[in-house]
């Protein structure tokens, strides 16, 4: 008798499969079952009185704790993982999807600590194939993956509404990528970080092409500006994220109307509008001939202190040192000049126009 009870204490029972081990054996030999591993049977052993449980493939749940912490909740047959399983880990992250014969296949849900949730097709050791991704701000990415890395034409759509579409390779935007703001522009050109960086060419919403360097989403220095009804504009301008953005700063405003009137403005600006003590502004009728000021110009035109000049062949003239003085009597030549500069700027608002409905829309 002792030595039948010696003998059992040197063997244990497969709770999987059913077979008898000798107790220095950890793994069972038929069914590769560890009995290291901290398990809970979750489902009642399947067996029929007389047949041994290893040759009926029954299907039976696992949840076993693993040496990094992680825990599986799954299904196995002959004590490999087959079926639906989820995967958690101490900082909270987990997988949910299937193993077939051990290993994760097919559809696969991932969820990090962070709460980004990955929704993607799992072969071979990661993410190949159709994925996309949800961000806790609310931004989503969607795509082709290889090797867990985006590659291929994929949408980036951000929390703000903007629509990024481009190609990724090895998860970074190759080529040129284009950007679809909620206001109404678009951008076109390079990326980083889903956003515009590096050369590039916005289209404001009241249609005026915006050309510059991009960094974090916003032209940084200098820009140019062409806008719909003629006219440009080279100089600094005070970007804002989503395509908006004002000109503020030093820059030149040219334009052409009515086929000969040229009107040119360069000084600083404030939210679009001329604002400066000493800017100076020039309308020309023909090459080389016209008026110009150079004084205080704020908001619609000359205001304050400055000078008149009538142009001719080039050369400048000054007609009136008090220009800022309205109440005074004014020559012949004084009139005419403040009507061609009336004309001119009448033109320049009409140009900018465009700009205005920017400001108005990003506000």
């Amino acid at each position: 008798m002792d030595g039948v009870n010696r003998q059992r204490e040197e063997q244990w029972l497969c709770p999987v499969c059913g077979a008898v081990q000798e107790n220095h054996v950890y793994v069972c030999e038929e069914c590769g079952y560890d009995r290291s591993a901290d398990y809970e049977v979750f489902r009642t052993l399947v067996s029929v009185e007389g047949t041994p449980a290893r040759e009926k493939e029954v299907v039976r749940k696992f949840k076993q704790k693993n040496p990094d912490g992680s825990i599986i909740i799954g299904e196995k047959v002959k004590g490999v993982w087959n079926g639906p399983f989820v995967k958690k880990y101490p900082s909270g992250s987990f997988y949910v999807g299937t193993y077939v014969e051990g290993k994760a296949q097919g559809e696969l849900k991932y969820v990090d600590k962070e709460g980004k949730i990955t929704l993607g097709q799992w072969h071979g050791d990661g993410w190949n194939g159709p994925c996309r991704e949800f961000f806790p701000g609310g931004s989503i990415m969607e795509g082709e993956k290889k090797n867990n890395l985006w590659d291929g034409e994929g949408k980036y759509v951000s929390a703000d509404g903007s629509v990024l579409t481009a190609n990724w390779q090895e998860g970074r935007v190759v080529g040129k990528g284009k950007i679809s703001y909620k206001n109404g522009a678009f951008y076109e050109g390079e990326i980083e970080d889903f956003r515009a960086a590096g050369k590039g060419m916005l289209r404001l919403p009241g249609g005026a092409v915006l050309e510059g360097v991009f960094a974090a989403g916003v032209p940084k220095g200098q820009v140019w500006i062409r806008f719909p009804h003629g006219g440009e504009y080279r100089g600094e301008w005070r970007g804002t994220s989503g395509g908006g953005g004002v000109m503020e700063g030093t820059g030149r405003f040219c334009g052409t109307f009515d086929g000969s009137l040229q009107v040119i403005y360069f000084g600083k600006w404030r939210k679009n509008a001329m604002d400066d003590s000493n800017g100076l502004l020039e309308i020309y009728t023909a090459p080389g001939e016209g008026v110009a000021y150079q004084g205080e110009i704020k908001g619609a035109g000359p205001t304050g202190r400055g000078v008149l000049y009538s142009v001719r062949e080039g050369m400048k003239d000054p007609i009136d040192h008090e220009f800022w003085n309205k109440n005074r009597l004014k020559s012949r030549a004084v009139r005419e000049a403040e009507q061609l500069i009336r004309r001119g700027l009448d033109y320049m608002r009409v140009t900018l126009i465009c700009l205005e409905m920017e400001e108005r829309v990003t506000e």
